[in-house]
């Protein structure tokens, strides 16, 4: 009799095993491996091992798609709760974002950078500003791996223009304790649900990578969604700024494209006399720093795409719920990002656009 019981008791216990892995996971980790990755690893680990408030793991999978980095993805340890896809290329951070969005399973979609080490309750944290329904995206607090008290990114702040940055970058992260609403999540670590990102459609796949994540941010405004920086969701990032003409061409032409189809057409008209402005400034800043070839490869795909570029905007304008004065308070009248050298000029410039975007906001009835 007390072999049967036992023998009953350890089959309870395997059904309900089975039954645990059988549920699907509240929230899908995303996680994009490219290069050598030395990182990656840790990464994954900290992830599989996250908790919630009780301290009781999460009921998470991860999904990691190697867009070029097969070695250091091969030697992750097999884990029930990832899943590893190979797509035939590499899709950029927008393609293969979008890829492992399609095979989520979650509820809730966690954006994580694959050098960005999370604490074992920041996906916990980063999702639960979105369960009242109330926010619609959420960004965490992002912090430099080797200053953990120094600030990589607390939410990113858009000019007018398009221009968009870390936000805080290198502040004590003391001066960032209190949530807040921010105008862009950081694509290194944010958080928002399935429905939300299928309503917006994803990342748009043109960008490859770079700007992507003020893209879809001030689509997610349009669509009547607010974005919160969750300072309690800390993750450790292994960030190195950089400059390479392959990247400014991405990031120059990015921008453009956002602003030629995301901003409402009333606010669109305001910013193009200063937009001009601009260009010929960063034409200036590209051919002092050997980069003046890209920034024109730039221009060229923009006239080459030009009827993807109306279509785009026809779709994007169609979603869109604010009005030009609310989508032009999420944006700044100055371009100041911290722990970055700027030209000389950077002052006089500044104030000149200050001064342009007081005046057209008026002009054009958008304040």
């Amino acid at each position: 009799m007390l072999r049967s019981t036992r023998l009953d008791c350890i089959h309870q216990t395997q059904q309900d095993l089975i039954s645990a892995v059988a549920l699907p996971p509240d929230i899908s980790v995303i996680l994009l491996a490219y290069g050598a990755e030395p990182h990656l690893q840790e990464v994954v680990s900290e992830v599989l091992g996250s908790v919630d408030p009780a301290l009781e793991p999460l009921n998470l999978e991860l999904i990691l798609v190697d867009n070029g980095a097969a070695p250091a993805v091969a030697q992750i340890p097999p884990d029930p709760r990832m899943q590893r896809l190979h797509p035939p290329r590499n899709l950029g951070f927008a393609g293969g974002c979008n890829l492992a969005a399609g095979h989520a399973r979650g509820q809730w979609l966690v954006f994580l950078n694959s050098d960005a080490v999370v604490a074992a309750d920041a996906v916990a944290a980063l999702v639960r500003p979105l369960l009242d329904g109330q926010v619609g995206l959420a960004t965490g607090s992002v912090r430099l791996a080797d200053r953990p008290n120094i600030m990589n990114t607390a939410g990113n702040p858009v000019h007018f223009t398009g221009v968009a940055w870390a936000g805080g970058l290198g502040e004590d992260s003391d001066r960032h304790i209190l949530p807040r609403q921010v105008t862009s999540v950081s694509g290194a670590f944010f958080a928002i649900s399935r429905a939300n990102w299928l309503d917006l459609g994803g990342f748009d796949e043109s960008s490859f990578a770079y700007h992507e994540d003020v893209d879809l941010s001030l689509r997610a405004w349009q669509h009547g969604l607010r974005i919160q920086y969750v300072p309690d969701a800390v993750a450790l990032h292994h960030y190195e700024f950089s400059r390479n003409p392959a990247k400014q061409f991405l990031l120059e032409r990015n921008r453009l494209t956002t602003v030629l189809t995301v901003f409402p057409r009333r606010l669109l008209l305001a910013v193009l006399p200063a937009l001009v402005g601009m260009e010929a400034a960063v034409n200036i800043e590209a051919l002092a720093n050997g980069w003046l070839g890209a920034k024109w490869r730039g221009y060229w795909w923009l006239v080459r795409h030009a009827r993807y570029i109306v279509k785009r905007r026809v779709v994007v304008q169609r979603a869109n719920r604010l009005s030009p004065a609310t989508f032009g308070s999420l944006l700044v009248d100055q371009i100041s990002p911290t722990g970055v050298d700027l030209p000389a000029y950077a002052n006089l410039a500044n104030r000149a656009l200050q001064l342009y975007w007081q005046a057209a906001r008026r002009a054009f009835g958008i304040c």
